[in-house]
């Protein structure tokens, strides 16, 4: 007996040794199932782990039971003798069983005996059990114990390598599935510098395959030749102390693409360790050619912004004077046209001369206070479907007086183009100005060109308003072949003040004047240049769909030297603007009357109101408007002709002046051969 006791246990170890040194790849833990029948002598083992997220359940992963093998199931612990033993202890029950344990199961299999040892690992955590159980009564306590002692250590052993397989290969997939669906690109090179793994955002990005690249250097793939000796002595310096500039940083850097274009990109890297402690280095790389763009969106809103406000400054600024300014030039110009008539009338033809000069000089004040109210957006030109040829085919007869002669004026106007809305008056200035700033430009010596386009557009943005442009457009350019512009100029030549020319030379208005009357008509400016090339101005305006009117002559048109007949009544609070109105309309044969206000003048016409044929009233003046006195007269004599001037027409509509019953407008200065030949025409109705 003695003997064969000592056989089974010599038997049973030597089961155990050989359990403990199989390797039966994934079907070790059924090995260990198998060979535990057989060093035990039981007809049922198994194996079985506690189901995840439960403690209460068991899933048998694998076994033997009369020498075939168990299929996985779950069961209860409750009830069963497995309950005493996972996360507990060893247990052994010899005998009955099936008296102590009335489970369906123990009845089936007619189970008699019992034995079971929990699983931990490593960590002291609970795994499930290892249980043997036999139709006949087991013996020997003393060696079954340390038997399965030896086959649950490699049985916790193999199913903790299995937990730490599957979590490596769980993690490995959800790293992968990042990887691959991830948005930014991501790529990986070993210590020495060659590619590892790149993603398909990064194949995307740059137009690699993977199976092309990995393997190659990744200074030769992704990094520009001029940047590559800084990338190998950053690699050096961080095999020599362990850092770099770049890791654990964001960083802006250009990227090469597989078709030589530079990408720009934000660059973070980060370092990893592999098996042999050796270094990954993992780069995250987000194309911002769309946040760059939108920067340079960004700022040119931000430019265009700021040249509004400098625009808004200037004509707050030439709004406030500009009325000051005409109400002079009305009283200058007028006693200049009755000076004129005086002198006529004496044969003094030098005293003609002198006034003519002076008319002369004072028509440019008032063009100049046009344009800056024009500029200013204080009031619009008197615009009309124009061919643009005609005031720049004018404008240019003009030049021929301040071009030197080592200067060549080329003109290319063209064929007939399609009409513009336009003020004539105001295309002669862009027109002098542009060619004035390039004569200054050559410094005496060089080319002008002028030429006249219709062009189609697309993708362009304005030079003066920075707005995005496209479209069809009528273009007048004006090109020198002078020293031309750098950028930081081109970026200010717009701004009000802003010149390049010698100090008392510029104002720098002139092209602060040309923005301003371009952009009232609804175009736009290009500026072609670089320093050396010279530089053309692209002055584009939106054709119109207007057909150009008829030469009509008005059948009211009086001769000028008609003597007319009436009584006016004349509102201006400026003195001087009353008394000059009041003598030129007396020698034209008006009776006139003068008040210096609004509320005068409504006393005057609720007394006399009937002895007036025609009122002419200021806009500008304390109290009452020009318009406000118009509708409260019309409420008084619906039927008397109101004429309205100003010298700023700001807020000055047709609907404004059809409401007070306004016959005409005139803006200061006011022109008196057409005011004279207005007065004829209502005064004969």
């Amino acid at each position: 007996m003695k003997h064969l006791i000592e056989h089974r246990l010599r038997e049973a170890l030597n089961q155990a040794a050989e359990a403990v040194t199989c390797n039966a790849g994934d079907d070790i833990l059924r090995e260990l199932a198998r060979r535990l029948t057989l060093a035990l002598g039981v007809e049922h083992a198994l194996i079985g782990v506690l189901v995840p997220g439960q403690t209460d359940r068991i899933q048998v992963i694998t076994g033997y039971s009369l020498g075939n093998v168990v299929d996985s199931y779950q069961y209860d612990l409750a009830g069963t003798p497995c309950e005493q033993v996972v996360g507990q202890r060893f247990r052994y029950f010899p005998r009955n069983m099936r008296q102590l344990f009335p489970d369906p199961h123990l009845v089936e299999l007619n189970i008699e005996s019992y034995a079971a040892i929990p699983l931990f690992d490593s960590q002291g955590n609970t795994l499930g059990l290892m249980l043997a159980m036999h139709s006949a009564m087991l013996q020997d306590e003393d060696m079954i114990q340390p038997v399965m002692r030896i086959f649950s250590s490699r049985a916790a052993l193999e199913l903790e390598r299995q937990h730490y397989t599957s979590a490596h290969r769980r993690s490995e997939l959800r790293y992968r599935a990042i990887f691959e669906a991830a948005l930014d690109s991501i790529i990986s090179m070993d210590g020495e510098g060659r590619i590892i793994d790149l993603n398909p955002a990064a194949e995307a990005c740059f137009g690699y395959k993977k199976n092309t690249v990995i393997g190659k250097p990744l200074a030769e793939v992704l990094i520009p030749a001029r940047l590559r000796t800084g990338h190998q002595a950053g690699l050096a310096r961080f095999h020599a102390m362990g850092k770099g500039d770049y890791i654990g940083r964001r960083v802006e850097v250009p990227a090469l693409a597989a078709n030589g274009e530079e990408i720009p990109v934000e660059l973070t890297i980060e370092v990893a360790r592999d098996e042999e402690d050796s270094a990954i280095f993992i780069g995250y790389l987000r194309d911002i050619r769309d946040r760059i763009q939108a920067l340079g969106t960004e700022k040119r809103l931000q430019s265009q912004l700021r040249q509004a406000q400098k625009m808004q400054a200037i004509g707050q600024l030439t709004g406030g004077i500009s009325h000051d300014f005409n109400n002079i030039l009305t009283t200058v110009m007028g006693y200049i046209v009755l000076a004129q008539e005086q002198a006529a009338g004496s044969q003094d033809p030098l005293m003609l001369r002198y006034l003519d000069r002076i008319q002369a000089a004072s028509q440019r004040a008032s063009h100049q206070i046009q344009q800056l109210l024009t500029f200013s957006r204080g009031q619009q030109g008197e615009r009309q479907p124009i061919q643009l040829s005609d005031p720049v085919y004018e404008g240019l007869r003009m030049l021929d007086a301040i071009l030197p002669s080592g200067i060549r004026l080329n003109e290319h106007l063209g064929t007939r183009l399609p009409t513009v809305l336009a003020d004539p008056m105001q295309i002669e200035q862009i027109l002098m100005n542009l060619c004035i700033n390039a004569r200054d430009a050559l410094k005496g010596n060089g080319d002008i060109r002028v030429s006249l386009n219709a062009l189609h557009l697309q993708d362009h943005v304005c030079a003066s308003c920075h707005a995005n442009l496209g479209g069809d457009y009528i273009e007048l350019q004006v090109a020198d072949t002078g020293p031309g512009m750098d950028p930081l100029t081109l970026e200010r030549v717009f701004e009000p003040f802003y010149s390049t020319k010698p100090a008392g030379q510029g104002s720098g208005m002139g092209l602060a004047m040309i923005h301003g009357i371009v952009h009232e008509h609804h175009g736009h400016i290009l500026v072609d240049t670089a320093p050396g090339t010279g530089a053309a101005f692209r002055i584009l305006f939106p054709p119109s769909q207007y057909r150009l009117p008829d030469e009509t002559q008005d059948p009211l048109k009086a001769p000028l030297n008609e003597k007319l007949y009436g009584r006016l009544l004349l509102v201006d609070d400026e003195a001087t603007v009353a008394e000059f109105m009041a003598d030129l309309l007396s020698t034209w044969g008006l009776e006139v009357a003068i008040c210096h206000s609004a509320e005068q003048a409504l006393k005057r016409m609720d007394t006399d109101g009937d002895k007036f044929d025609i009122v002419i009233t200021d806009q500008t003046m304390p109290g009452l408007t020009g318009t406000e006195l118009a509708r409260q007269l019309m409420s008084v004599r619906p039927d008397i002709p109101i004429i309205l001037y100003s010298g700023f027409a700001e807020g000055i509509d047709d609907a404004a002046l059809r409401q007070g019953g306004i016959r005409e407008f005139f803006r200061k200065p006011v022109d008196t051969d057409r005011l004279r030949q207005t007065l004829a025409r209502l005064l004969s109705r």
